[in-house]
C-alpha cells in the first residue's frame, strides 16, 4: 500500500503487507506446464501452496488420459494439504514415440468456488 501525506518530511511512505485468504485456498501453478522438447523420463514438480487459514481437502488427483504422462506423489486420498503446506506432484513424460503428447492434470479440492484445478501438460518428442 503506499500512502501519501501532506507531511513536509515524509510525503509518502510505502507499507507491505502479507494477505491471507480466509477458509482453505489452494493457490495454482500456471495453466500450462510445457517441458518444450524432452525425451522420455523427463518430467517436473507441480507444486499446489495451500495459502488460506484452513487446510485444503483433496478429494481426487488424476491425469485425464494417462497415456503420455504418468503422475507421482499422489498421497492416499483424500488427503488434507495444512494451511501454509504444498502439494508436490510429479509428472513424468511415459511416451516413447516421436510427436507433440499432452494431458491434463485433474486436482478435485475445496480451495477454490470451482471446487477443481486444471493444469495443462505438453511435451514434444523429438
Amino acid at each position: 500500500m503506499h500512502v501519501y501525506s501532506d507531511d513536509p518530511f515524509r510525503p509518502d511512505v510505502v507499507l507491505r503487507a502479507a494477505i491471507q485468504a480466509a477458509g482453505p485456498h489452494l493457490a495454482e501453478p500456471p495453466e500450462i506446464i510445457d517441458l518444450g522438447t524432452a525425451a522420455p523420463g523427463d518430467g517436473t514438480v507441480v507444486r499446489f501452496a495451500s495459502d488460506g487459514s484452513q487446510p485444503v481437502s483433496v478429494s481426487e488427483a488424476r491425469l485425464a488420459v494417462g497415456r503420455d504422462f504418468s503422475l507421482g506423489g499422489v498421497p492416499p486420498l483424500p488427503a488434507e494439504v495444512a494451511a501454509g503446506g504444498e502439494l508436490a506432484l510429479t509428472v513424468t513424460l511415459t511416451a516413447t514415440a516421436p510427436g507433440p503428447r499432452q494431458d491434463q492434470l485433474i486436482l478435485r479440492h475445496d480451495g477454490n468456488p470451482a471446487r477443481t484445478s486444471s493444469i495443462l501438460l505438453r511435451a514434444t518428442i523429438p
